[in-house]
């Protein structure tokens, strides 16, 4: 590396590298710097939308500054590159829970080395499920995997449910399709053909509200509903019954009973 940049004359190395078809033949030797380099890396974008560098950067250090970023990259498809000093602060990142920006979900994925930055599509994201009083003897591995996989692709466990260090639930990553079905129960039979009907309890759905056009929740559930019901329904005019209406009223003078005085009253009917 030279201060004008990478050095790259080396003619005879590079006709070393031609196969005997003529082709160019890279080796792991010629790639595997570069592996090494963007191995703690994590892939993001934002489902539903493309975002500026400058706002996403910040986005990104605000929310994953504490593990320590190195860069931020981005891509001209609304992709972005989050490398991290390190490979342990990458799984830390990684570890934590769902990201929205601006109401939207935040995909993100481990960099792989066949990974097509460029060619990437939502069509599935990761979500974490919830298994509740889930039975003791369905915690291993062969088990898990065969249950999550009613649900979707099954990805990995969280650690506290790989320790056993909670039981009220069994919590794991699940690979499942954008607006797709996510069933409230699971039902399979057990090693003594018992059925079994296993509660399912999502923590974050990938649905679009189309209200709001953000991602989470579906029209009904919208939090801000009933704020605009309430707006588009008419004024109600005041019942006829709580107006007041003016009018006089005579009232005799003491000695005087043959003058009268109109004297202003509120009457309520």
């Amino acid at each position: 590396m030279t201060d004008e940049g990478m050095n790259l004359n080396d003619l005879n190395n590079n006709l070393n590298a031609i196969n005997d078809d003529g082709i160019l033949q890279l080796t792991k030797q010629d790639v595997q710097p570069e592996i090494d380099f963007w191995d703690s890396t994590v892939v993001c974008y934002v489902l539903r939308t493309q975002s500026l560098y400058s706002v996403m950067n910040g986005f990104l250090r605000r929310v994953w500054g504490k593990y320590g970023i190195d860069r931020v990259f981005s891509c001209d498809n609304g992709v972005f590159l989050v490398r991290f000093r390190t490979r342990d602060a990458r799984e830390r990142a990684s570890a934590t829970r769902r990201i929205l920006f601006n109401r939207k979900l935040v995909i993100t994925k481990r960099w792989q080395p066949d990974l097509k930055i460029r060619e990437e599509k939502v069509s599935v994201v990761h979500v974490w499920v919830k298994l509740p009083n889930l039975d003791l003897k369905f915690w291993g591995r062969e088990a898990l995997m065969k249950i999550a996989g009613l649900i979707g692709k099954p990805i990995k466990t969280d650690k506290i449910t790989a320790l056993k260090k909670r039981i009220a639930y069994a919590r794991i990553m699940i690979e499942v399709a954008v607006n797709g079905e996510f069933p409230e129960f699971i039902e399979f039979f057990d090693e003594n053909g018992n059925r079994i009907k296993q509660a399912v309890q999502f923590e974050w759905k990938p649905v679009e509200c189309h209200m709001c056009k953000g991602m989470g929740h579906v029209e009904q559930d919208f939090p801000n509903q009933f704020v605009k019901v309430r707006k588009n329904q008419p004024r109600q005019q005041k019942s006829v019954m709580n107006q007041k209406r003016w009018r006089p009223m005579q009232k005799p003078v003491q000695g005087k009973a043959h003058e009268h005085v109109v004297k202003p009253v509120h009457e309520t009917k």
